[in-house]
């Protein structure tokens, strides 16, 4: 069981930070899994890992990217699982499941900490030109 500090939850729940971030989290997760609901739980749960992880004291250098890697793993668990069943059962088409091995091999190949590492450098780059 987790040990919440309910009222630190709370404040960080209604950040504007949490907000952005959530938004941002959830238009990524969603161009893979495709739902909108496993998006959204997927980008709280994914939330919840950074405030967790800053709750106990570790530091956390780069949000974004901590953010972004743990929906990665967790939207990749979901697209394998959600393969697996549809093979195991045979209640989805030859076609779907190439595109959710499609999905699954492109959102293996995303590295958020390069995504942002980039992001970061074409923005320090623009602002200091």
């Amino acid at each position: 069981m987790r040990d919440f500090n309910t009222e630190e939850l709370d404040v960080f729940l209604k950040s504007t930070e949490f907000k952005r971030w959530f938004d941002r989290c959830a238009a990524f997760v969603i161009s893979y899994v495709g739902s909108l609901p496993e998006a959204e739980n997927i980008a709280s749960e994914s939330l919840l890992a950074l405030w967790e992880k800053q709750h106990k004291g570790e530091e956390v250098e780069a949000p974004l990217p901590f953010i972004f890697g743990v929906a990665r793993n967790k939207a990749l668990n979901f697209l394998r699982h959600k393969y697996v069943v549809g093979r195991a059962w045979g209640r989805v088409s030859t076609a779907e499941l190439e595109e959710l091995q499609s999905r699954i091999s492109s959102l293996d190949s995303c590295d958020p900490h390069t995504l942002y590492s980039s992001e970061v450098r074409d923005i320090l780059h623009n602002t200091l030109s």
